[in-house]
C-alpha cells in the first residue's frame, strides 16, 4: 500500500531535507491529491476511504440494531403480551420490564452522533479516527456485539412470552377452561398441545379479538400466580451426599410452599407459583 512506500522513501530522509521542493513534490504532496498520489496526503485519501467503508459498516449495523429493537417493542407480539396479562393466570405483568430491556441494550452499542460523508472525511484530515471513536482494531468487536444484542433481544421477547404461555399447559388450568369448551376460541386453546402451538393460535387471535381476553379470563378467574426465582432458594448447604438429598428436596418443598402461602387473594383463589 500507499504507506509501505512512503516508508521506504523514507530510507533516504537525506533527500527531502535538502530540497523543500522534493519535500513538498514526492513526500508530503497536494491535497487533494492525484489518483494513486504516492504522498503522505495520498495515504489520507486511501486510509479515508478504507475508513468511510467500514464506518459506514457499523453505523449500518447499529442503525439495524435499534430499529430491531423499536420494532420488537411496537411489535405485534409484544401487543398480544400486553393483551394476555389482563389474564389472571398471565400475571404478573412483564411487558413494561421487558420493554425497558430491550431498549435499555440497544442503546448500549455503537453509536455515532454524526455518521455524515462530510463529518467523517473533514474530521480524518486531522486524525485517525472519527469522533465517534470507531478504530479498525475495534470494528470486529461493534460488529459482533451489534449482532449478538439484536439477537439477544428477539430471544428475551420470545422466551418470556413462551414461559407465559407454558400455563395453558397445565392441567388445572386446562381443566377449568373445559367448563368453557362451548366457545370456540377455548375449544382451539384447548386442542393446542404444545407451547408453540399455542403461540401460533393465541397471539394473532387476541389481537384480531380482543374480546376474547375475557371469555378465557371468565374460567380463569380463581388463579393467582407468582413468579419465583429458584436462584432465590437458599439451602442451609451448598455441598450435598447422597444421603442428604432427601432433606435438601425437603427445604426446596418448604422454600415452595411458603411462596404458595404469601399469594394474595382470599380462600377461593388457586395460586400458582411460575419458577424461573
Amino acid at each position: 500500500g500507499i504507506q509501505q512506500k512512503i516508508a521506504a522513501k523514507l530510507k533516504n530522509p537525506q533527500t527531502y531535507i535538502d530540497s523543500d521542493v522534493k519535500l513538498r513534490t514526492e513526500l508530503i504532496g497536494y491535497n487533494p491529491p492525484d489518483p494513486g498520489d504516492v504522498t503522505f496526503w495520498g495515504m489520507v485519501l486511501e486510509y479515508t476511504s478504507l475508513y468511510l467503508n467500514l464506518h459506514n459498516a457499523v453505523v449500518e449495523q447499529a442503525d439495524k440494531c435499534r430499529q430491531s429493537a423499536e420494532s420488537l417493542v411496537n411489535g405485534d407480539d409484544l401487543k398480544a403480551l400486553k393483551a394476555i396479562e389482563s389474564i389472571s393466570v398471565m400475571q404478573p405483568a412483564v411487558s413494561v420490564e421487558l420493554e425497558e430491556k430491550i431498549r435499555e441494550q440497544a442503546s448500549s452499542v455503537f453509536r455515532c452522533d454524526v455518521p455524515s460523508y462530510a463529518s467523517v472525511e473533514a474530521q480524518l484530515k486531522d486524525g485517525p479516527i472519527h469522533s465517534c471513536g470507531l478504530t479498525f482494531g475495534d470494528a470486529d468487536d461493534h460488529l459482533t456485539q451489534l449482532e449478538a444484542v439484536q439477537n439477544a433481544n428477539a430471544k428475551l421477547l420470545d422466551d418470556a412470552i413462551d414461559r407465559k404461555l407454558e400455563v395453558f399447559l397445565n392441567p388445572t388450568v386446562r381443566q377449568n377452561l373445559k367448563q368453557g369448551k362451548d366457545q370456540s376460541v377455548i375449544a382451539g386453546l384447548l386442542e393446542c398441545k404444545d407451547v408453540s402451538a399455542i403461540r401460533q393460535y393465541l397471539l394473532p387471535a387476541v389481537l384480531s379479538d380482543p374480546s376474547i381476553i375475557d371469555v378465557i379470563n371468565r374460567y380463569l378467574k380463581r388463579f393467582a400466580v407468582k413468579q419465583v426465582r429458584v436462584a432465590d432458594f437458599k439451602p442451609t448447604t451448598t455441598m450435598v451426599e447422597k444421603e442428604q438429598i432427601g432433606g435438601l428436596a425437603e427445604e426446596f418443598k418448604n422454600f415452595l410452599e411458603e411462596q404458595l402461602d404469601s399469594v394474595q387473594g382470599g380462600g377461593d383463589v388457586l395460586p400458582m407459583l411460575q419458577l424461573e
